[in-house]
């Protein structure tokens, strides 16, 4: 079929996936993300003609030309991140809906060889030739990779008196360049999809600005609850708030509008009139209140004066002095990090040894003052040790984000997402809903998001679950993520953190500065075999607590260790 003199020229596109994304990677994480994800745009923009320079052929970038057929190669396993083994949430299978969605027609290509490559160049190859005597005569040819093994295709389209296109990098050998009618540049699909904008132009692309959009929106929300809490507030409840009200799509799901993490957009982008702390903690407030170096925020002033108000014997003292809010203005972080405080100080309260609860029967009676004096300090020495606690919570709450459920609703999830995984597998959205459902039924008080976040932490080491699903090994897989991530955004964690961690998470450490106590008969995360052992077992009790507060690299679990190093 042939079309009428005059029409929009006749164009097949084929796009190698993992080598664009890879070659976009080397320049820029953040244009990699968005190449799956704006790949409606960036594909107007070549059918427009302005993402396309001309090299052979005058008008190849300006012509009209009408996309008749697409197609997306890519490889179906999902992809490692070299720095620390994690899995690359961009790889093909995770971003290829996107293409689906962009109307794209997707082609898997999986790893034929024990190296791991894939077949796409060689699938594009043969799909050109078979497009050659299709009854559609296709006049123009993209071929978006960088690979110069398509030297010989474009030889063989040119004979046929085919225009092609191809894309060209830094790196794109001069073979291939000079043998194609026109060239889709890294740099410039680089400024569309960072800068929303076609290079040499001025005028912003419509919808591809969407991302600078999400950030101001952000920050617009940011700006306005600080403004209106009269004092420092604590950034999770900033992350909380914000979540709430953007949706976790528009804020985690986009990775904070592709800044990576709540503190760096807010270190990139609040307004001037917006500050925030320099140490954990960190606090948001404005700038013109100021705020002094021993100011506690708005939540934490109100806590300590209900604690102050209350009666020596009433639990409260058992509670730290940090997140606690009235009822009618505590946020669900700050509420939450609070009643897990609580438990976990609670659980680890020094008592007192043999000697200290004998009767004093063969020494010399004490003053009666010196006695009141130890009476009076161990309330004091209580609550110092709850305030520790609650700090240490809050910093590692802020630095990984882990959703603020109590030990025992981590325990209990855990097994419900064992037993909804090994019952009726990955179903996409339900299996979160099922989850979701069960744990409601057992009166945990969980989100959607919540149970996503967690699905995701212990997915990455095993996506398709092939190593099994438990409790036990779930709970080791978290609580590795949780002390990973808290290194990675600088925390020197302690002996005593690392406990509360274990105890926090995966429910079978010791108290902090409790001796090590055997393991109950009956334990319900019993492990089951050698991986659920090698993911529970993060570092030695027995070395972490003779003082070794930075455990040898041996002690960590693989993938542990790998996320340390980066």
């Amino acid at each position: 079929m042939t079309h009428a003199l005059g029409q929009s020229t006749l164009t097949a596109l084929f796009v190698d996936y993992d080598n664009i994304y890879l070659s976009l990677r080397r320049r820029s994480e953040e244009a990699a993300k968005r190449f799956a994800k704006d790949a409606g745009i960036w594909l107007k923009e070549i059918e427009s003609g302005r993402l396309i320079t001309s090299t052979n052929l005058p008008r190849a970038g300006g012509e009209n030309r009408r996309i008749v057929m697409n197609r997306c190669y890519g490889n179906p396993v999902p992809r490692r991140n070299t720095h620390d083994n994690s899995t690359d949430m961009s790889s093909f299978p995770f971003v290829r809906h996107h293409f689906l969605r962009a109307g794209f027609e997707v082609v898997d290509c999986p790893p034929l060889t024990a190296q791991l490559k894939n077949s796409s160049d060689i699938r594009i190859v043969m799909d050109v030739l078979d497009h050659l005597d299709h009854d559609t005569r296709f006049e123009e040819f993209i071929i978006l990779s960088g690979d110069a093994d398509f030297t010989t295709v474009l030889h063989r389209l040119r004979a046929h008196a085919r225009r092609t296109i191809i894309y060209a990098n830094d790196y794109t050998a001069a073979p291939y360049t000079a043998i194609c009618d026109g060239e889709v540049r890294e740099a410039d699909l680089l400024t569309l999809l960072l800068e929303g904008r076609i290079a040499g132009s001025d005028a912003i692309v419509s919808d591809v600005g969407a991302g600078e959009r999400l950030r101001n929106e952000i920050i617009g929300t940011v700006a306005s609850a600080v403004r209106a809490a009269g004092g420092p507030v604590p950034l999770e409840t900033l992350a909380e708030r914000t979540t709430r009200a953007l949706g976790h799509d528009r804020t985690i799901g986009s990775g904070w509008a592709g800044a990576g993490s709540f503190l760096e957009l807010l270190r990139r982008s609040l307004p001037e009139d917006i500050r925030l702390t320099d140490q954990p903690p960190y606090l948001a407030f404005e700038a013109k209140r100021g705020i002094a170096s021993a100011e506690a925020p708005f939540e934490m002033r109100e806590a300590q004066s209900r604690r102050e108000a209350a009666p020596l014997s009433s639990p409260a003292l058992g509670r730290s002095p940090s997140l606690g809010a009235p009822e009618h203005a505590t946020s669900y972080s700050a509420s939450r990090l609070q009643d897990i405080g609580v438990q976990l100080a609670s659980a680890h309260r020094p008592t007192p040894t043999p000697h200290q609860s004998a009767a004093p029967t063969m020494r010399s009676p004490q003053p009666a003052a010196a006695g009141s004096r130890g009476a009076a300090t161990a309330p004091s020495r209580a609550v110092e040790q709850a305030s520790a606690v609650q700090q240490s919570i809050t910093r590692i709450h802020e630095a990984c984000q882990a959703p603020p459920l109590s030990p025992a609703e981590y325990r209990t999830l855990f097994e419900v997402m064992a037993k909804e995984i090994n019952d009726g597998g990955l179903q996409g959205t339900q299996t979160l809903a099922n989850i979701e459902s069960r744990a409601r039924a057992l009166g945990i008080d969980v989100r959607r998001d919540d149970v996503r976040f967690i699905l995701e932490v212990v997915s990455e080491a095993d996506p398709w679950f092939e190593q099994g699903a438990s409790a036990n090994l779930f709970a080791g897989r978290f609580r590795n993520f949780v002390v990973a991530r808290c290194r990675s955004q600088g925390l020197n964690l302690s002996t005593e953190e690392l406990d509360l961690i274990e105890a926090w998470f995966a429910g079978t450490g010791t108290a902090v500065g409790a001796a090590p106590q055997p393991a109950p008969q009956g334990q319900p995360y019993a492990a089951s075999g050698p991986s659920e052992a090698e993911g529970m077992r993060a570092w030695g009790d027995d070395d972490l607590r003779s003082g070794q507060a930075e455990p040898s690299g041996e002690e960590f679990p693989k993938i542990l260790r790998t996320r340390l190093r980066g």
